[in-house]
C-alpha cells in the first residue's frame, strides 16, 4: 500500500507528469523537490487520502496543471510557493475538505 512518496533523486525531478499518481486511493503524503518547476494535468487527481502536501525550498513550481489535485477529499490546506505563475483550470475541484489556501 503506497502512502508516502519520497523521491530517491529529487534534484534530477522537473516536472511531475500528467496522470503519475491518478487514483492512487492510498496516497496520503507527497513532499515536492524544490527542483520540481510543474505538476501536469491529472496528476495527483483521486487520490482520496491525500492530507499533506509539503514544497520543499527554495520552491521552484511554476505551475499547475488543469485537474492536478481534482477530488483529492481529504486535503484541508494548500500552501502554494510564491514561485507559482499558472494555475490552471478546475486544480483544486471537488476538494470538499479544503478549507485554506495560501
Amino acid at each position: 500500500m503506497l502512502n508516502e512518496v519520497i523521491f530517491e533523486h529529487p534534484s534530477s525531478l522537473n516536472k511531475i507528469e500528467s496522470y503519475v499518481f491518478f487514483g492512487c486511493s492510498f496516497l496520503a503524503k507527497i513532499t515536492i523537490p524544490s527542483s520540481v518547476t510543474s505538476i501536469g494535468r491529472w496528476a495527483f487527481s483521486g487520490c482520496t487520502l491525500l492530507s499533506e502536501i509539503t514544497f520543499e525550498e527554495p520552491a521552484s513550481l511554476v505551475s499547475i496543471g488543469e485537474d492536478a489535485f481534482y477530488s483529492c477529499t481529504s486535503l484541508t490546506k494548500m500552501v502554494i510557493p510564491s514561485s507559482v505563475v499558472t494555475i490552471d483550470n478546475f486544480a483544486f475541484s471537488h476538494c470538499s475538505s479544503l478549507k485554506e489556501v495560501t
